[in-house]
């Protein structure tokens, strides 16, 4: 049974270490779902609705009188929601264009600077004639991904 005591280990053994040295996740296959293009459409879409929210709701919290603390505290878990819910559907598809331009079945067209952050770009990856979004920052490799 596992006890606190075990997640609280930072040490261990090279013979517990030997199994997980071995496993290389880039190796692993994974099945590609039939509607990917739909699926890499839909968390786009549902990325960029639930990071609106988020600034919406931080603009609305800005607002709040600061002695409200019970509608402090009821944006601040919907700002904890909206920006999980895109950063969860940034990765999904980040995750899933990786694996594509691995396989050669996604392109990068080319790049565009981004217009509010500095040292960031932005490769126009291509997959059945819809373009997708990477941020890259400079010299920090891939950061996260945008439609």
């Amino acid at each position: 049974m596992l006890k606190q005591s075990s997640l609280e280990r930072t040490e261990f053994k090279e013979e517990e270490l030997a199994p997980i040295k071995k496993l290389d996740l880039n190796d692993l296959k994974v099945p590609m779902p039939k509607n990917l293009d739909q699926l890499l459409i839909w968390t786009s879409e549902l990325a960029q609705y639930n990071y609106a929210q988020f600034l919406d709701q931080s603009e609305q919290l800005k607002l709040v009188d600061e002695d409200n603390l019970e509608e402090q505290a009821e944006i601040s878990q919907k700002l904890r929601f909206y920006r999980g819910n895109a950063l969860i559907e940034n990765q999904i598809k980040d995750f899933y264009l990786k694996k594509l331009l691995d396989q050669g079945e996604a392109t990068v067209k080319g790049y565009i600077k981004s217009p509010t952050k500095k040292n960031t770009r932005y490769a126009v990856i291509s997959y059945h004639d819809y373009d997708f979004g990477w941020c890259f920052k400079k010299y920090a490799g891939i950061k996260r991904i945008h439609y």
